[in-house]
């Protein structure tokens, strides 16, 4: 087994299953190999102070709780309050605490962190062999990994199947534009020691977790693991359920194109199109050219075939707006895939001018304003996935009829 980090810090009584199917899990560092790992890069990234300054901003806090410190937040400050706080509701914090009172803040923090576990064919194992051996006998080289590799296939598949989880998990509302619970895209042993912002800025959630085991903002629930967890647990094992060789590749595919979307693309208008293509992947087939026209019957199945589910999953939802909101997202598609900018820029002003100008306090300009619609219509799309992946979980027969007809 090899594992990634999260970003969630919470004791874990025993492994997590998340995926029977890919042999994915959820768990704590257990060994001291493990743990000695995770140590050196929070010493690395949170107690390097000669090197903050070069970088200027590495939102790191205080490690131990001085009387420098005392009036701030501080790593060993965020322990004592989140023992304090989260004990009362989970027994196990408090038998985690009671078993590590004399260990080091950074070993103890090192232990709390959630890590992503997947099986690497016992790969990692055999390349510490394979290194000691060539240690032994003063030989030099180095491990080249191919995409066949299970450390890369398979760190690949839970990371992209993160990013499918976290879409069904999410508590932003409208807010959410792709973000996953995983803090790298490869595992920890591939991980060179650095001052990391992402991990600081876990640690910094962290210590104001730590101050109440109340989560004022329902937005915010879903970045406390203690939140979540049963949720989490319910989602992962209900989409796992439905997963068999007729669809693996199709929930990987999709997994990878929400991780794409999220990490590699920056254009908005590329971004709109990939999420798209995901709706169009579960529900739309291709028509018969010699009968229909293809673009129009596709747009047609798109809009009817995602108001169906969405409505469905979601019968408050206005079914005028819904309409509006698919025709608009569809027509925007169709704009960028075929290059038509000037509409799609027609349609972005068109939109601008129906916002209240008393509510741009900022004086943001015109582009700014488009690509924050963009935005929107992003975040809906994301939306509107969640909602047909949530009804194939349900009802995969009903779902796959309404794509092939």
């Amino acid at each position: 087994m090899n594992f990634i980090l999260t970003t969630y810090i919470y004791p874990i009584k025993e492994e997590i299953q998340i995926s029977k199917r890919f042999k994915f899990s959820l768990d704590n560092p257990r060994t001291n190999e493990e743990i000695k790992l995770v140590k050196a890069h929070l010493e690395k990234s949170l107690n390097s102070p000669e090197e903050f300054y070069k970088d200027r901003w590495s939102a790191n806090l205080p490690v131990f709780l001085t009387e420098e410190t005392k009036n701030f937040l501080s790593v060993e400050s965020a322990l004592i309050n989140f023992e304090k706080n989260y004990s009362k509701s989970d027994k196990y914090v408090s038998i985690f605490f009671k078993h590590n009172k004399e260990t080091n803040i950074l070993e103890k923090l090192a232990k709390l962190w959630v890590i992503g576990r997947f099986d690497d064919n016992g790969q990692y194992e055999s390349m510490k062999t394979t290194y000691q051996e060539m240690s032994e006998q003063q030989q030099r080289g180095f491990f080249m990994l191919d995409k066949g590799n299970p450390i890369i296939n398979n760190s690949n598949n839970l990371i992209n199947f993160s990013y499918l989880i976290s879409l069904l998990l999410y508590t932003e509302k409208s807010d959410y534009y792709g973000k996953s619970f995983f803090l790298h895209d490869s595992d920890i042993s591939s991980q060179e020691l650095k001052i990391d912002r992402h991990l600081n800025l876990v640690v910094l959630n962290f210590g104001f977790i730590s101050y109440s085991e109340t989560i004022n903002h329902k937005e915010d629930v879903w970045k406390s693991f203690s939140h979540i967890k049963e949720n989490l647990i319910k989602i992962a094992n209900n989409l796992d359920s439905v997963i068999d060789d007729s669809n693996e590749d199709k929930i990987l595919f999709i997994s990878n194109l929400l991780k794409v979307t999220s990490e590699e693309i920056k254009d908005s208008r590329f971004k709109l199109v990939t999420l798209i293509s995901i709706i169009e992947l579960l529900l739309t087939h291709s028509p018969n050219y010699q009968r229909f026209n293809v673009e129009d019957s596709i747009s047609k199945q798109f809009k009817l075939k995602t108001s169906i589910l969405v409505y469905k999953n979601n019968n408050k939802l206005d079914l005028n707006w819904l309409k509006n909101r698919l025709r608009d997202i569809y027509s925007q598609r169709s704009n960028i895939a075929h290059g038509n900018f000037k509409e799609l820029d027609k349609y972005l002003e068109k939109e601008i001018k129906k916002l209240d100008p008393k509510e741009n306090t900022l004086n943001l300009s015109n582009e700014v304003l488009k690509d924050t619609i963009l935005e929107n219509l992003i975040s809906d799309v994301y939306l509107f996935i969640r909602a047909i992946i949530e009804e194939y979980i349900k009802d995969r027969k009903l779902v796959e009829y309404l794509k092939e007809n």
